[in-house]
């Protein structure tokens, strides 16, 4: 079976490790400018391609006719999509003679889109999935080859989920193009009526309001660990020294930015009366937060310009007064 890969996020790891003997090409995304010294970084699938002696074609636009004349040239007889972020054009999907087919890290027809992993964790589901599905010219609608339900376990985040997802994708689409290529191969078309989207993640997704539940606020953090991150802010004080320009909020007081990368709700007894987002207690064990309902207790966190650290560490900097407001 010759295969053409289609991928450039991490997602389609495992798949062409599994598959790479039978890869006669790899397409991925071109190096991007990224750190301070702004220098090429490699898509992870290109730098697994490369390790396993697969030729790679980058490109920005798949659908571009020198592109079209290189995935012939491969002669491939099934094609395989994993985190591409690209739209597949008829031109491409008419490529290879047994057809394209995705990995998608959701239960399709639920979570079609670009974030199903974050999504998933935000809106604290039970389980998710892997689906292997055919590719149309529609996002995420294509029919079902196969797919295969996993729990989402109480503590688990983005990359740990991911990770997960990642290697169940690998088996299923090999067993799945194992079926298309002897021709014993299924396909159920996904049922429109239950199909819901997760939209791409912004900046501002990942900001706090300290109204919502405490579990809310907790999946959130889970969720956008990887980005763009749960912030929220909280005023200078004498005892603290930002690295950068406190921000003026509108609101005639200045605020740093900061950053959670961890936090559990815990049960705590405060007044009803309590603002949200007002810091109950911080010790070695983490800060205490109120929110609209249930308290929360962040364990690890992050202020602009500065290390990420244990909350512990953390407060040694930063001297939080009594009833301090985040937000």
């Amino acid at each position: 079976m010759r295969i053409i890969f289609i991928g450039s996020g991490e997602l389609g790891l495992p798949a062409l490790k599994k598959l790479a003997p039978e890869i006669c090409c790899v397409v991925t995304a071109p190096d991007k400018p990224a750190g301070r010294g702004l220098k090429p970084l490699s898509t992870p699938i290109k730098t697994l391609a490369r390790s396993l002696n697969l030729p790679v074609i980058e490109t920005a636009d798949i659908n571009h006719p020198e592109i079209i004349t290189k995935l012939k040239s491969c002669r491939p007889e099934i094609m395989l999509v994993a985190a591409f972020g690209q739209m597949l054009e008829k031109t491409v999907l008419e490529i290879s003679g047994k057809g394209v087919f995705n990995i998608h890290p959701s239960l399709l027809p639920r979570y079609r889109g670009a974030a199903p992993v974050e999504h998933a964790i935000l809106n604290r589901e039970q389980e998710t999935g892997v689906t292997i599905i055919a590719v149309t010219r529609r996002m995420d609608a294509g029919p079902i080859l196969t797919q295969r339900k996993v729990a989402i376990r109480p503590d688990e985040d983005t990359p740990a989920l991911s990770g997960r997802l990642a290697k169940i994708g690998a088996e299923l689409a090999a067993d799945g193009l194992r079926q298309v290529e002897n021709g014993t191969a299924v396909l159920t078309p996904q049922a429109e009526n239950t199909a819901t989207y997760a939209a791409k993640i912004t900046k501002r997704d990942g900001l706090i309001d300290w109204n919502k539940d405490a579990t809310e606020i907790a999946a959130k953090v889970r969720a956008f660990i990887r980005w763009p991150r749960a912030y929220t802010y909280f005023p200078l004080t004498p005892h603290y020294t930002s690295p950068l320009r406190g921000e003026d909020k509108g609101e005639g007081d200045k605020k740093t930015l900061l950053m959670i990368w961890k936090a559990v709700p815990i049960n705590k007894k405060y007044p009803a009366t309590t603002r949200p987002g007002t810091v109950l207690k911080a010790d070695k064990n983490g800060v205490e937060v109120a929110c609209g309902q249930g308290a929360i207790l962040l364990t690890e966190l992050q202020a602009a310009g500065k290390k990420r650290l244990p909350a512990e560490e953390f407060i040694r900097g930063v001297r939080f007064t009594e009833n301090t407001v985040l937000g």
